[in-house]
């Protein structure tokens, strides 16, 4: 169990973990504080809020799981290029620019490249490898000679649609 809280017009947030025992609303906000001072060095008087609560469950089960597929976009894989620039080159390198609703499971795009949805752009670097999931998320793997096909998660490690880079 977790809660994100924040001071009230404040954009960061941060998570403070709740346990499993009961908890008060003066209990989260003195966790909270104890934790921002930690973190920035400082406290306010200003008020609180909660912005989410999240409760992570787990179940048993010894039927496979089964990932849901988003809605089947047809969609050409590469869709334009662009100039980007990468410290490890030196230089401005042409990538090839793909849209995010064409990464379907099994689709391996190689670095550098740039996935782009509307909400956010992903950047592959020079020498990793994207790969679509199952789950509909995207993996993002160090070098060219690995695959996401075999990687195991803990439950929760992996939520449909997230991009993650594995190590």
């Amino acid at each position: 169990r977790f809660v994100n809280v924040r001071y009230r017009r404040q954009v960061r947030q941060m998570t403070v973990e709740l346990g499993s025992k009961p908890v008060s609303s003066d209990w989260i906000r003195r966790r909270f504080l104890e934790d921002h001072e930690r973190q920035f060095g400082y406290l306010t008087d200003e008020p609180i809020e909660v912005v989410d609560i999240r409760v992570a469950c787990v179940h048993r089960s010894n039927e496979q799981a089964v990932w849901s597929q988003p809605a089947v976009v047809e969609t050409e894989l590469k869709s334009a290029s662009r100039s980007a620039y990468f410290e490890e080159e030196n230089r401005f390198v042409d990538c090839p620019v793909y849209s995010r609703a064409a990464i379907k499971p099994g689709v391996i795009v190689q670095g550098p490249a740039i996935v782009q949805q509307r909400e956010t752009n992903t950047v592959v670097r020079p020498g990793q490898t994207l790969e679509g999931h199952e789950s509909g998320s995207i993996f993002i793997l160090p070098n060219q000679s690995r695959s996401v096909k075999g990687l195991t998660f803990r439950p929760g490690a992996v939520r449909a649609g997230e991009t993650k880079v594995v190590h």
